[in-house]
């Protein structure tokens, strides 16, 4: 998914003084960034969403989520082309401009619930993924154990400071999602081919099941994030709404053919993770080796998605500690592109600047200078960046302990996170207009209207839903 990198103190930062040095992105580049920015582990619990409610009304709600998150996508981008201020460059940016201080706060706390709750699937996600590995490999091993072990992994890989040091990594996790999706896709229709469909579930028509399979799908479509940095790297950026709609509509296909087929074919399947599920339905070899690779990629990317909530956390304790020093704009870093256009502003720029680092810098550093006395081992544990990453590391376990079924906390995270996200661009064109920076428009504003209401019905009834059916699945 898409990977918000805020920072603070002497941090990677893209200029207006060196943007002329920075590659400039093709057409083609810019539409593997979408697609590939959008392949993640949400796409693997789309079998299990499809499931609970049925293929035909999955394919119902997965084209519903697409049209309105497409939409999201060309506003976000239509507001920064009217707004047209080259200091506006990024989604907090716009936040700040149309809605001051409480933009950015707003795009805080929903980057935190966002990036933890992915961190917090991707524990749940290994553990599910090696305890079924061991099984079938002939150990007896507990969900447990295997979430105590996935812990302790996490954490020194949490400490990766570097983005250099990941984006290795993040290609791997790339390379490995592709697999699992095909994989996935022809395994199911070589099943319905030689099996049928007789055992298929009909539609569900029960309140919980339709909102988790709904926050689960915007959990799965999570590109908004992608779109200004993208736009803002492409050569020819006029281009962007056809590369938009054509990478997210190919995405949609791709997505509809996950979950359909694999809902048709594995109508039993009770788990978010559908490479678990296989590696229990089939023994060949394949299957272990494609649950292994995920669960190695997932486990290898997910500082990146750790950087982003724990910088918000580091950032809001400076600020509420130093309220009146000088501090630096923290930024937005998506690793994107071959091209390494990849480091976005995130706060707003308009009286702030920026000097060119060309060396390699870390994604943050320690911006609190550690106290020199005591030895060099105490000075590292004592340091504010390695509690942080450390104590967030402890959180995501405690939450994916708590909520031991993959696809229930991806459901909960989807509604209560991503739906935030959504309406971000809706919110930013009306205040827009309200502002008098936009003029208004009856059927543009209806549509807005729209989109909100839709949002707030998935976050409330989606967020009451997953809980409900965490506590089930507790009792």
């Amino acid at each position: 998914g898409f990977l918000f990198f805020p920072q603070s103190g002497s941090h990677m930062v893209a200029s207006d003084d060196c943007s002329e040095d920075v590659p400039k992105m093709s057409e083609w580049e810019s539409l593997v960034i979408l697609i590939r920015g959008n392949l993640g582990p949400g796409c693997l619990n789309l079998p299990y969403a499809f499931a609970r409610t049925g293929w035909a009304l999955g394919i119902g709600f997965m084209l519903v989520v697409s049209v309105q998150g497409m939409y999201c996508m060309w506003l976000l981008a239509r507001c920064k082309e009217i707004v047209d201020d080259d200091r506006i460059r990024t989604f907090t940016d716009l936040a700040i401009y149309s809605m001051g201080l409480p933009g950015r706060l707003i795009v805080d706390i929903t980057l935190i619930a966002i990036q933890g709750g992915v961190c917090c699937v991707y524990v749940r996600l290994i553990a599910t993924n090696v305890a079924t590995a061991l099984r079938a490999a002939g150990f007896d091993v507990s969900d447990l154990a295997a979430l105590v072990g996935a812990t302790v992994a996490f954490i020194p890989v949490s400490l990766f400071r570097f983005i250099a040091q990941l984006k290795c990594m993040s290609y791997l996790g790339n390379f490995s999602m592709l697999i699992a999706v095909f994989t996935v896709i022809v395994y199911s229709s070589m099943t319905i081919a030689t099996e049928g469909t007789a055992g298929s579930m009909p539609a569900s028509h029960r309140i919980s099941d339709i909102f988790d399979c709904l926050s689960s799908l915007f959990f799965a479509f999570e590109g908004l994030g992608l779109v200004l940095p993208v736009e803002n790297g492409m050569r020819r950026p006029q281009y962007f709404p056809n590369i938009m709609f054509l990478g997210m509509g190919t995405l949609s296909l791709l997505f509809i053919s996950v979950g359909a087929l694999a809902s048709l074919a594995f109508p039993q399947i009770g788990t978010g993770s559908v490479t678990a599920f296989l590696v229990v339905e089939n023994s060949h070899w394949w299957f272990q080796f494609v649950n292994i690779a995920v669960s190695v990629a997932v486990f290898l990317t997910f500082p990146l998605q750790l950087f982003p909530a724990v910088e918000v956390v580091i950032d809001s304790l400076d600020r509420r500690r130093a309220r009146h020093a000088d501090h630096r704009p923290a930024s937005v870093v998506i690793e994107a592109t071959t091209s390494e256009v990849a480091v976005e502003n995130l706060h707003h720029p308009l009286n702030e600047t920026s000097n060119c680092q060309n060396e390699q810098v870390p994604v943050d550093d320690a911006s609190e200078e550690v106290s020199s006395g005591g030895s060099p081992l105490m000075q590292w544990v004592c340091d504010k960046q390695n509690l942080v990453r450390v104590a967030a590391v402890l959180v995501c376990a405690g939450v994916a302990a708590a909520v031991d079924n993959v696809g229930l906390l991806v459901s909960l995270v989807g509604a209560v996170g991503q739906t935030g996200l959504v309406m971000l661009p809706s919110i930013i064109h009306l205040q827009l207009q309200r502002l008098g920076v936009l003029s208004a428009g009856r059927l543009s504003n209806l549509i807005d209207v729209v989109v909100l209401i839709f949002c707030l019905v998935v976050m409330f009834f989606g967020t009451v839903s997953a809980v409900s059916n965490i506590i089930d699945a507790q009792s």
